[in-house]
């Protein structure tokens, strides 16, 4: 699963929070083991706990979350 499948909630205070596309658990940034030699930087449902995504480093997760948040946001915007 990608985040490209994550649920977009808007916030009051205008910023976006993810959500897992099954339950609608928050998504949240975990860490975990992609195999036995490697470390992932993960993106886990707390609700089902189904991984949501997956990146080799921390800053690459959280440049991807940032845009995509940004895009979710000037979608939000533009519905009617």
């Amino acid at each position: 699963m990608g985040i490209e499948n994550l649920a977009v909630l808007n916030r009051p205070n205008g910023e976006v929070e993810f959500s897992c596309p099954e339950c609608h658990g928050i998504a949240t940034p975990n860490d975990g083991v992609a195999d036995k030699e490697q470390l992932a930087y993960l993106l886990v449902c707390s609700k089902c706990r189904i991984i949501l995504g997956q990146w080799p480093t921390a800053q690459e997760r959280a440049q991807d979350l940032k845009v995509f948040a940004e895009k979710a946001k000037r979608e939000l915007s533009d519905r009617p």
